[in-house]
C-alpha cells in the first residue's frame, strides 16, 4: 500500500552538505536518495548499478526495497530471490522475500522462506505467519458466501484511489494520487506519482476537492490530504494531511546527525474544516496534535458526534499504529486520547478505523491479528475501550494483499480499498453486498495457533506503513 499512508511519518531530505555532494558516487547517490524516500529516483540508479559484473548485494537488496515500497509486489518478488541466493545476504530480505510470496499467493515457497527468517532472527513471528499462509489457503478454497465483491472502475485510475467515504446518498468522496495537471502539479519523489488529494464522485463524474489553502498556516496542500471523516450534518470535517509546518519545527531524523545529509520527519496530522457557503474553510489543529513527536490520522466519527477514533503511534501504545479514541466535553473540546485497548490493538500496525450505521460495531485493519497476510479487515463490537473479540471478515472481503477502509451507511452495502490483484491502479476502491443470511458470524479459522498467550513480537519491516 504505497498509499497507505498508514500513518506515519513522510520524511525528506532538505540539505546536503555542498562538498560532500560534489564527490558523491552513484552508490552513495542512491543509498542518499533511498534514505530520503525518494525509491522512484534511487530505484534507477540501483538497477543501473546491477547491470554491472560481481553486483554488490547491497544493490540487490535496495533494489528489492524500493518495489517494495513502491508496491510493485512481482517485480520485489523477483529482486528478493536474487537477494536470498547472496550468502552475504541480511537475515531480513528472507522475511521480505517471504512477505511478497505471500502475497503472491505462492504459499509453499512463503512457508519456506519464512522459517529461514524464524530460524536466524525471529521464532516467535514464525506461529502467526504460518497461521496466515493456512488461513489465506483454507479461505481463498472456502470464499465467505456473505459478501460480494466488485471493482468499482468508476472510482479508480492506474493509480492509488482508496479511503471512499459517503457526502449523501448520491455523492462520495475519496483520495488518489492520480496526476490531473502534470505542469504545475507537485511530484512525490517516493513513487513518482502525485500527492495524495480529495476527490468527490457521483455514479459518472469524479472532480477534485478545493480547500482553500493559500496563506494557510496550518497546511499548504502541497503534501498529501485526506482521508476525510464527516459529521452527520456534513459541515465539519477531520482531514488527515501531512504537515508542511517548516522544517526548524519538525524533528531532525536520529540516523542523519552529523552525516552530510539532513533528514527531516513531516507526521500526519488532523485539521478540523468547516463548511461556509459550500466552501471548506476555518481550518485548525485537532487539539493533541504534535508534529515533532508522533502522528496523528484516519479519524472515525460517531454518528452523535460525541466520539472520535483515528490511528497514531503516540507513545503508550501497544505498538506500532494504534486505534485510539477522544471523547467530545461539554464545553465541545475533547478529552485526552485514550487507547482501544489490547483487544483491538497489538505489537504490530492497527489503522483505518471506520463505525457501522449505527455506531456500535468498529472496523479497521490490522497487521497483528491472525489473517491472510497484509493489513486484514477486522470488525468488533463496543465502545471507547470496550471491545468484543476481532472478527476476521475473511475472503474475499480480505486477502493477501493490504484490505483496508471498510465503509457502510447502512450494513448491508459499502465500499472497501484494496491492492490486491488484479485491480486497475495500486490501490483500488471495491463495492460489497452483505447478506446477513449467509454469515456464519463465527470465530475465524486459526491454523496451528494453540496455546499462545501473547501475539508475535513485530518484526523489522521498514516503516510503519509505506513512506508516501
Amino acid at each position: 500500500m504505497k498509499r497507505i499512508t498508514t500513518i506515519i511519518l513522510l520524511t525528506i531530505g532538505l540539505s546536503l552538505n555542498g562538498s560532500a555532494q560534489d564527490q558523491l558516487n552513484k552508490m552513495q547517490l542512491a543509498d542518499n536518495l533511498f534514505n530520503r524516500d525518494e525509491y522512484f529516483k534511487s530505484l534507477s540508479i540501483y538497477l543501473d548499478l546491477a547491470k554491472k559484473n560481481q553486483t554488490k548485494v547491497h544493490v540487490v537488496e535496495r533494489a528489492a526495497d524500493c518495489y517494495r515500497l513502491m508496491n510493485d509486489y512481482d517485480n520485489a518478488e523477483v529482486w528478493y530471490q536474487k537477494a536470498v541466493a547472496y550468502p552475504d545476504a541480511q537475515v531480513i530480505d528472507h522475511f521480505y522475500y517471504a512477505e511478497m510470496l505471500l502475497r503472491n499467493k505462492k504459499f509453499k515457497e512463503a512457508r519456506g522462506e519464512y522459517k529461514v527468517y524464524a530460524d536466524y532472527e525471529n521464532a516467535e513471528i514464525l506461529p502467526l505467519k504460518l497461521a496466515a499462509i493456512d488461513s489465506a489457503q483454507k479461505w481463498i478454497q472456502n470464499p465467505s458466501a456473505a459478501y460480494i465483491l466488485q471493482n468499482e472502475q468508476k472510482f479508480n485510475s492506474k493509480y492509488s484511489d482508496w479511503g471512499l467515504n459517503y457526502l449523501d446518498k448520491s455523492e462520495f468522496i475519496f483520495i488518489s494520487d492520480r496526476k490531473t495537471n502534470a505542469k504545475q502539479q507537485a511530484i512525490n519523489a517516493s513513487n513518482g506519482d502525485g500527492y495524495y488529494k480529495l476527490y468527490k464522485a457521483t455514479d459518472t463524474v469524479v472532480t477534485a476537492v478545493e480547500l482553500k489553502v493559500k496563506n494557510n498556516p496550518i497546511f499548504s496542500g502541497n503534501y498529501h490530504i485526506g482521508p476525510i471523516a464527516l459529521t452527520s450534518s456534513g459541515d465539519t470535517a477531520y482531514i488527515t494531511v501531512t504537515t508542511t509546518v517548516p522544517k526548524s519545527k519538525l524533528s531532525i531524523d536520529d540516523k542523519t546527525i552529523g552525516t552530510a545529509q539532513t533528514l527531516y520527519t513531516r507526521r500526519l496530522q488532523l485539521i478540523v474544516a468547516n463548511k461556509v457557503n459550500g466552501e471548506w474553510t476555518n481550518f485548525k489543529n485537532f487539539s493533541y496534535n504534535r508534529v515533532k513527536e508522533f502522528s496523528i490520522g484516519h479519524a472515525a466519527l460517531a454518528k452523535n458526534g460525541s466520539t472520535l477514533y483515528f490511528s497514531s503511534d503516540m507513545p503508550e501504545g501497544e505498538g506500532g499504529t494504534d486505534i485510539w479514541y477522544c471523547t467530545k466535553k461539554a464545553d465541545g473540546n475533547w478529552d485526552a486520547p485514550v487507547n482501544c485497548g489490547k483487544l483491538i490493538n497489538t505489537k504490530e500496525n492497527e489503522a483505518f478505523p471506520t463505525l457501522s450505521a449505527d455506531g456500535k460495531r468498529l472496523y479497521f485493519s490490522s497487521k497483528g491479528l491472525p489473517g491472510m497476510g497484509g493489513f486484514d479487515i477486522f470488525r468488533a463490537d463496543g465502545k471507547d475501550a470496550a471491545w468484543s473479540m476481532p472478527v476476521n471478515l475473511k475472503y474475499p472481503l480480505n486477502s493477501t494483499s493490504d484490505d483496508f477502509y471498510y465503509s457502510t451507511s447502512n450494513d448491508t452495502t459499502g465500499y472497501i480499498s484494496s491492492n490486491r490483484e488484479g485491480g486497475k491502479g495500486s490501490d483500488d476502491i471495491y463495492s460489497f453486498n452483505y447478506d446477513r443470511t449467509k454469515s456464519t458470524d463465527r470465530p475465524p479459522f486459526i491454523a496451528k495457533l494453540p496455546n499462545i498467550k501473547e501475539r508475535a513480537a513485530p518484526v523489522d519491516n521498514g516503516p510503519l506503513n509505506p513512506k508516501t
